[in-house]
C-alpha cells in the first residue's frame, strides 16, 4: 500500500528474518494507552522484503497524533499486549543499515558443556532446553515465555501474559500465584532493538524453572541484582548471530541439530555429539565402538595399553565413562551366561511364552531421527542468540563424576572375577606398597625384579584393569577440576536464585543440587578405588572449595543461599520457627525457609520443577498421608536428602584435616551452619538439639553428636573399627595381651576406660564440643559404643636367634661343627632318598655331606692325636701313585701325582660338591633365580679351582689356584646368602605373573594354587596359652563365668587373615591334646663356660583329643577355654650318684595343639612352594595324627603349648 499524501509520510518497522507469522503483530494506541488505533493498524504492509530482513510500513498521513505501539501476541484467552514503542511518529527511510524502529526476530539457543579445547561456539552452539525465557526491557521484565519443542523436534514458544498478573503497568507481579501459558506456539520470539534510532536495553535469561512473582519483584526493584542475573544482548559478538545454513562473508553458518534431550545428554561425556544426529543413531554407534574397544582391551595387553595413551582429543567418547558402564556390564553379564553355559549350571527361565528375563534385557541405544530444530530458522534467517545455562553444565559434570565412580566400581568387580584376581589383589595390596603407614614395607624390593611382568599389558595388570582404573579416575579428576572451577562463579550463584526464591518445597531442590557437587569434589579417586595403594591416595584436592562453601565467613558465594547467616538460628537454644516470608532474594533465612518447611515436613510440591526434588522425600512417601510412616523416620528422611552430601563432605575434611599436624580451620565454623540450618527445617523435631562447649556445663539429654579430644561426627577411627569388628550383629569385646597377661576387655569395660581416659584429657584449654538433644525428643537414641581397635597383626616376624660358639676356635674342630650342622640341613635327602624321590641328586648330596663330615672328622682327630698317631699317619701317608704317561701329563701341568687317603678324599669331595654347586645353579636359573644362580656358580667354579689348587705340586703356577678358588667360593657362598630368592620372590618370578614361569613351578600357573601359596606365606597364626588363675586379668564375674564352666586355661588363637581378605569369615580346626610340659635345666661346667643347657618336651601325651568347654568370638580372635586334668609332678632335683651331675626338673600344664585354618574353601597351611600337591578339601573328617614325624600332618600347624622364649645368657 502506497503512500496517498505529498509528503511520502511512513512509519516504517523492521524485523530481521523473513516472512513472519501473524501470530505476533503491531497494535497502536493513542499516547494514553486507552484507545485502539484500529484504522491505522489496517494499513499494515510489507515495504521491502529483503534478503535477510522484512520491514514493514504504515501510511502515516491522516495521523495528526504521535502513538504507542504495542506487541501483540495471540493466545488462547485474547491477545497478550506488551508495550513496545512510546510517542511514534513517522520515520524516514534508511536506505542502508537497520530503520530507526526495529526488532529481532530469534531463537534462543545455549552453548553445550565440552571438554574439547579450543571447541569454537559453532561446535557448542545448541537449542535451549525446555525451560522459560525472560525478557527485561528498561529494567522491567517485560515477556515471560515457556521454551520446548514440538515432537518433530521443531521450536515451540509460548507466552505467559505476565501483564495480566501485574497490579498495574510496571507495578510489582502477584506472589504466590500460578502463571499460567496461554500464548499460540510460536517459531521465533521478537524483541525491541531500536528505538527510534537508538539502541534499546534488553537483558535475557534462560531459567529452568518459572520464577515466582516475589522472585520477578525482587529483581525489579533491585537493578544491580537484575543485570547481574540477566544477559545484556550485544549485537555484532558471538552472543547473536544470523542462523545460517551456509557461509556468507565471516559468518560461519551452523550445523543441523536436535531438540534438547536432558534425560539422554546428561549422562554423555560430550553431549554436541549426540545432538548433531538427526538420524538419532549416535549412541547405538557409541555403544558399539565402545563395546568394542573394551573387547579389543580384553583380548590385547598391547591394545589396552595403547588405549590408555589416546590423547582426549583423539577419542570421541574419553568421557563417556557411563556408556563405558554399561557396555562393560553387558560383557560382564554375557560372560556369566557363557561361563554358566560351559559349567553346564544354566537355569531354564521360569517365564511364560513371549517373556524375558530382566537379565536379558538390554537398553535401547536408538533414538527417534528428528527435524533439523533450525532448520525454518535458517530458511527465514531468524537470527539466534546464545544464552547462559550453568545449571545444566554443573548438573552434567555431578553425574559424569557419579558415573565415573560407577564405572570405577564396576570395573573392580571385572577385576575380581578374573582368574588370577585372587593373587593379584594380595600383590597389590601387600606386595606393591612402597610402605604400610609409616613402616617401609620389607616385601616391596621383592617386585623390582625383570621377571616379575610389571608391563601394564601383562597378566598382572590385566587382571587388575590397571589402565582402565587409572583412565577412569584421570577422567574423574579432570570433570572435578572444572566443576570446582565452575562452582565458584557468581553467575551460577545468581541463577540457582531462580530455584531457592520459590514458593514451595522446590525451593528446597537446592540442597539435593549442590550437594550433589559438593558430594562430587570431596571423592578422592585414588581412595575410591580398593585397588590402588593407600601412600598413592594423595590429599583432597578441593577440600580448600568446601571449606569455603561451609564456611560460615559467607565468602563463597554459595553460602548464603544454602545456610543461614551466623546468629539468626540459636545453636545454644532451643528453636521456634518465625512466620514465613519469601522476599525474593534467594538467600537462605528463617523466614525462607520457614515457608516450606512446616513442622511435619509433610510439604511434596504437587508439581516437582526440578529434578532433583525427588531426592528429598522417602520412596515410601508418595503422598502425605500420615499413616505411611512415622513423623520423625519422614523429617530424618527429608533432612537426610537435604544435608546428607553436605555431612560427607565435612566428613572427608574432618579425615583429610587429620593427616596434618595444624590447621586455622575451626571446626564450628563449617559445622555450625549446617546445624543451624537443620534446627530451621524442622523446628519440631530438631528444633530443642543444642550445639554446646562441654566444659563447665551442665547438660541433660542425650549426646548424638561429638567433636574434639580425637573424636570426629561423634566416632573415632577405633569406633569405625568396631562397627567392622562385628559378627552375626553381635557387639564382641577385644582381648589383648599386657605385661604376660591375657586381658578380655567386655564393651561395657572398654566404654568406661575410653570415657575415662576421655576425661582425664580435657582441661579448660581443651574444647569439646557436643550436640545434645534432649532425653525426651523422638530422635534421641541410647547407643552404647566400645573402641575396637585392632591392629593388622605382623605378616613376618624378624628375629635372632642366639648361638653358642666356642670362645677358643680351633679350626677343625670347627669345621666339625659346620659339618655336623650341614648334615642336619641335608637330612631331607636321606628322607628323600629313602622314599625313593629325586634319587640321584639326593644320593650325590649324601655322599658329598658325608666326604665333607669325615674329611673334617679327620683332620680334627689327626689335631687331637697329633702326627706321631698311628690314624694320623695311616690317614695322611702315601696311598696312590699315579705312573706312566698319565703321570707324565700331570706333572707337565703342575698336578700332584702322589695322593694319601685324606687328600684323595678331599679331591673327590671337593670335585663333587663343585658338580652340585653347579647342578643347583642351572636349577636356579630354571627357577628365573639368576643373581642367586650367579652365585651358586661362583661357588661351583671356586670349589673346582680350589680343589685344583690343592691337587698342584709345591712350587707349581696352579698351586695359586687355591685362595683364589677358596676366596672365590666364600664371596660365591656369602653372596648367595643374600641373593637366593625368598620364597615370595620365587612365587613372583615363577607364578601366574611371570614373564618366564620356571619348568619347576608350573603348578603355580593354577589359579588356586597360586592363590593358596602366595596367601600361605603372607598368612601369620598364633596361638597363646594362660592359666585362667595366674595370666589373665579379668574382672570377678568374668573370671567366675569362665570357671563355672570348668575352664583352667584359655587358649587365644588368632591371625592376619581376615585382615589379608577383608572379610571376618574365616574358621579354625583345633585339635588339642593335654600333656606336662617338662622344663629340664642340666648344669655343664667346662673349662670355657659354666651354666645350664635348658631343654623343653611334653611327656605324659593324652592319646585323645580334648574339647573346649567354653569358646568366645572376640574382635580379634578366639578364645577356647579348657579344663587341665592331668596331676602335675612337683618340681625336683637329681644329682646323680655322687653328685656326678645337677639337673632341675620344673613342670607344669601343656597342651599339643594341630590348628588349621578354614577360609573361602581354602586350608592353611599349604604345601611347600615346590610342591605340586594340591592342598586337600576342608572338613571329610580329615583329622591329625599326632605323629612326630617329617610328612606327618603336613597340612597343620604344629604347636607345642606354653611358648617358650629362651633368653641369652
Amino acid at each position: 500500500m502506497a503512500c496517498t499524501c505529498d509528503h511520502n509520510k511512513l512509519l516504517l518497522i523492521e524485523v530481521t528474518g523473513t516472512q513472519h507469522d501473524t501470530q505476533q503483530d503491531f497494535t497502536f494506541y493513542d499516547l494514553t494507552d486507552m484507545k485502539q488505533q484500529f484504522a491505522l493498524e489496517g494499513k499494515k504492509y510489507t515495504d521491502k522484503a529483503l534478503a535477510e530482513t522484512t520491514i514493514y510500513g504504515w501510511d502515516w498521513c491522516q495521523e495528526k497524533e504521535n502513538r504507542n505501539v504495542w506487541l501483540s501476541v495471540k493466545a488462547s484467552d485474547g491477545p497478550i499486549m506488551l508495550p513496545l514503542f512510546d510517542n511514534v511518529s513517522h520515520t524516514q527511510r534508511i536506505a542502508k543499515g537497520p530503520q530507526k524502529y526495529q526488532l529481532h526476530s530469534f531463537i534462543p539457543l545455549t552453548l553445550l558443556p565440552t571438554f574439547k579445547e579450543h571447541a569454537t561456539p559453532e561446535e557448542r552452539i545448541a537449542p535451549l532446553r525446555d525451560g522459560y525465557l525472560y525478557i527485561a526491557y528498561n529494567g522491567k521484565i517485560w515477556r515471560e515465555i515457556e521454551v520446548s519443542a514440538t515432537d518433530a523436534g521443531e521450536p515451540c514458544f509460548k507466552d505467559v501474559n505476565l501483564f495480566a498478573y501485574r497490579q498495574g503497568r510496571d507495578k510489582p507481579v502477584k506472589t504466590e500465584t500460578k502463571r499460567e501459558v496461554t500464548g499460540e506456539a510460536l517459531k521465533e520470539i521478537w524483541y525491541p532493538a531500536k528505538e527510534n534510532g537508538r539502541k534499546t536495553d534488553i537483558r535475557m535469561a534462560y531459567s529452568e524453572v518459572q520464577w515466582s512473582g516475589a522472585r520477578i519483584n525482587r529483581l525489579e526493584a533491585h537493578l544491580s541484582e537484575l543485570n547481574k542475573r540477566m544477559e545484556k544482548i550485544a549485537e555484532n559478538s558471538a552472543q547473536m548471530r544470523v542462523i545460517r545454513a551456509e557461509a556468507k562473508k565471516q559468518e560461519k553458518p551452523l550445523p543441523e541439530m536436535r531438540m534438547r534431550e536432558m534425560e539422554t545428554e546428561m549422562f554423555l561425556g560430550e553431549p554436541k555429539d549426540f545432538n548433531r544426529n538427526l538420524a538419532g543413531s549416535w549412541l547405538s554407534e557409541a555403544t558399539a565402538s565402545i563395546k568394542s574397544s573394551i573387547q579389543s582391551a580384553w583380548n590385547s595387553g598391547d591394545e589396552a595399553v595403547r588405549q590408555f595413551g589416546i590423547h582426549p582429543d583423539h577419542s570421541p567418547y574419553y568421557y563417556d565413562s557411563i556408556l563405558r558402564q554399561s557396555m562393560l556390564l553387558e560383557l560382564l553379564q554375557e560372560e556369566e551366561k557363557k561361563k554358566k553355559s560351559a559349567d553346564n549350571t544354566t537355569k531354564q527361565a521360569d517365564t511364560a511364552p513371549g517373556e524375558t528375563n530382566d537379565s536379558d534385557k538390554k537398553p535401547d541405544w536408538t533414538r527417534p531421527s528428528v527435524n533439523d530444530y533450525l532448520a525454518d530458522a535458517k530458511n527465514r534467517l531468524l537470527r539466534g542468540i546464545v544464552l547462559a545455562d550453568p545449571l545444566f553444565n554443573i548438573r552434567h559434570k555431578s553425574f559424569l563424576i557419579k558415573g565415573c565412580v560407577s564405572y570405577l566400581g564396576l570395573l573392580l568387580k571385572d577385576t575380581s572375577m578374573q582368574k588370577y584376581f585372587a593373587s593379584a589383589e594380595l600383590v597389590q595390596r601387600f606386595l606393591m606398597p612402597k610402605k604400610w603407614g609409616n613402616q617401609e614395607n620389607p616385601y616391596h624390593d621383592y617386585t623390582d625384579t625383570s621377571d616379575f611382568d610389571t608391563y601394564f599389558g601383562g597378566r598382572f595388570h590385566r587382571t587388575l584393569r590397571t589402565t582402565e582404573r587409572e583412565k577412569c579416575r584421570s577422567v574423574l579428576r579432570h570433570i572435578q577440576s572444572r566443576l570446582a572451577h565452575e562452582i565458584e562463579e557468581e553467575v551460577f550463584a545468581s541463577v540457582l536464585k531462580d530455584i531457592t526464591s520459590l514458593d514451595d518445597t522446590n525451593a528446597a531442590a537446592i540442597y539435593p543440587f549442590v550437594g550433589n557437587a559438593v558430594s562430587s569434589l570431596a571423592i578422592n579417586p585414588e581412595q575410591i578405588d580398593t585397588l590402588e595403594p593407600k601412600e598413592n591416595w594423595g590429599k583432597l584436592d578441593y577440600q580448600d572449595n568446601l571449606v569455603r562453601l561451609l564456611n560460615n565467613d559467607r565468602q563463597h558465594p554459595l553460602h548464603e543461599l544454602l545456610f543461614i547467616e551466623e546468629g539468626k538460628v540459636t545453636l545454644e537454644a532451643e528453636y521456634k520457627a518465625p512466620k514465613p516470608f519469601n522476599d525474593g532474594s534467594g538467600l537462605c533465612t528463617p523466614e525462607s525457609i520457614a515457608r516450606w518447611a512446616d513442622d511435619n515436613l509433610l510439604v511434596k510440591p504437587k508439581v516437582m520443577e526440578v529434578l532433583e526434588v525427588a531426592q528429598l522425600f522417602p520412596d515410601d512417601a508418595s503422598d502425605n498421608g500420615e499413616q505411611q510412616f512415622p513423623t520423625v523416620r519422614r523429617i530424618s528422611g527429608t533432612i537426610d536428602g537435604n544435608l546428607r552430601d553436605y555431612f560427607s563432605a565435612l566428613n572427608s575434611l574432618s579425615i583429610e584435616l587429620n593427616k596434618v599436624s595444624s590447621t586455622a580451620i575451626q571446626f564450628s565454623a563449617v559445622y555450625a551452619p549446617l546445624l543451624a540450618t537443620m534446627k530451621a527445617m524442622s523446628p519440631k523435631v530438631f528444633g530443642r538439639l543444642t550445639y554446646i562447649d562441654i566444659n563447665g556445663a551442665k547438660t541433660t539429654g542425650y549426646v548424638v553428636g561429638v567433636h574434639g579430644q580425637g573424636l570426629e561426627w561423634g566416632l573415632s577411627e577405633a569406633d569405625r573399627n568396631y562397627v567392622s569388628s562385628r559378627k552375626g550383629g553381635k557387639a564382641m569385646g577385644r582381648v589383648y595381651e599386657e605385661n604376660g597377661k591375657l586381658v578380655l576387655s567386655t564393651n561395657k569395660k572398654a566404654a568406661a576406660r575410653v570415657a575415662a581416659e576421655a576425661g582425664e584429657a580435657l582441661s579448660a584449654k581443651a574444647p569439646l564440643k557436643v550436640v545434645v538433644v534432649p532425653e525426651t525428643d523422638d530422635i534421641a537414641k541410647a547407643y552404647n559404643q566400645v573402641n575396637a581397635k585392632r591392629a593388622l597383626s605382623d605378616i613376618g616376624k624378624e628375629g635372632i636367634t642366639a648361638s653358642n660358639a666356642y670362645e677358643k676356635l680351633r679350626i677343625p674342630h670347627f669345621l666339625v661343627c659346620i659339618e655336623l650342622w650341614n648334615l642336619r640341613a641335608n637330612w631331607q635327602h636321606f628322607v628323600n632318598l629313602s622314599q625313593g624321590k629325586n634319587v640321584r641328586y639326593s644320593l650325590a648330596n649324601i655322599s658329598s655331606v658325608v666326604l665333607d663330615l669325615s674329611i673334617a672328622i679327620t683332620h680334627s682327630v689327626n689335631l687331637t692325636l697329633g702326627a706321631g698317631a698311628r690314624f694320623t699317619v695311616l690317614t695322611t701317608s702315601e696311598w696312590i701313585r699315579v705312573g706312566g704317561k698319565f703321570a707324565s701329563t700331570l706333572e707337565s701341568v703342575g698336578l700332584r701325582t702322589i695322593y694319601s687317603r685324606l687328600a684323595f678324599a678331599s679331591v673327590s669331595a671337593g670335585f663333587l660338591t663343585a658338580g652340585i654347586a653347579m647342578y643347583d645353579a642351572m636349577n636356579l636359573v630354571n627357577s628365573n633365580d639368576d643373581d642367586a644362580a650367579a652365585a651358586m656358580w661362583a661357588v661351583g667354579i671356586g670349589t673346582a679351582m680350589a680343589t685344583f689348587g690343592g691337587m698342584a705340586a709345591e712350587g707349581a703356577a696352579l698351586s695359586v689356584l687355591g685362595p683364589w678358588g677358596i676366596a672365590i667360593m666364600i664371596v660365591g657362598g656369602v653372596l648367595y646368602m643374600f641373593l637366593k630368592d625368598t620364597p615370595i620372590e620365587i612365587w613372583l618370578k615363577n607364578g601366574p605373573f611371570s614373564a618366564d614361569p620356571g619348568d619347576d613351578y608350573q603348578h603355580l600357573q593354577d589359579a588356586d594354587i597360586a592363590f593358596q601359596r602366595l596367601l600361605g606365606m603372607l598368612l601369620n597364626v598364633e596361638i597363646n596359652m594362660y592359666d585362667i588363675q595366674t595370666q589373665t586379668r579379668l574382672s570377678d564375674a568374668e573370671k567366675s563365668e569362665w570357671k563355672q564352666a570348668g575352664v583352667t586355661h584359655l587358649l587365644w588363637v588368632r591371625s592376619n587373615m581376615s585382615q589379608l581378605l577383608n572379610q571376618d569369615k574365616e574358621s579354625a580346626l583345633l585339635f588339642v591334646r593335654q600333656a606336662i610340659m617338662e622344663h629340664k635345666s642340666r648344669l655343664v661346667d667346662t673349662p670355657s663356660r659354666t651354666g645350664y643347657v635348658r631343654t623343653h618336651t611334653l611327656i605324659d601325651i593324652d592319646k585323645d583329643n580334648d574339647q573346649p568347654l567354653k569358646i568366645e568370638s572376640t574382635a580379634n580372635g578366639e578364645l577356647y577355654g579348657y579344663g587341665f586334668r592331668k596331676s602335675v609332678p612337683k618340681d625336683k632335683l637329681d644329682t646323680g650318684f655322687l653328685y656326678s651331675k645337677h639337673e632341675l626338673y620344673h613342670y607344669e600344664a601343656g597342651f599339643l595343639v594341630r590348628l588349621q585354618s578354614v577360609i573361602n574353601g581354602m586350608i592353611f597351611p599349604v604345601a611347600a612352594l615346590d610342591d605340586p600337591t594340591p592342598s586337600p578339601q576342608p572338613g571329610h573328617g580329615q583329622q591329625p595324627t599326632f605323629k612326630d614325624e617329617d610328612n606327618a600332618d603336613k597340612f597343620w600347624l604344629h604347636y607345642q603349648l606354653p611358648l617358650i622364649e629362651e633368653n641369652a645368657e
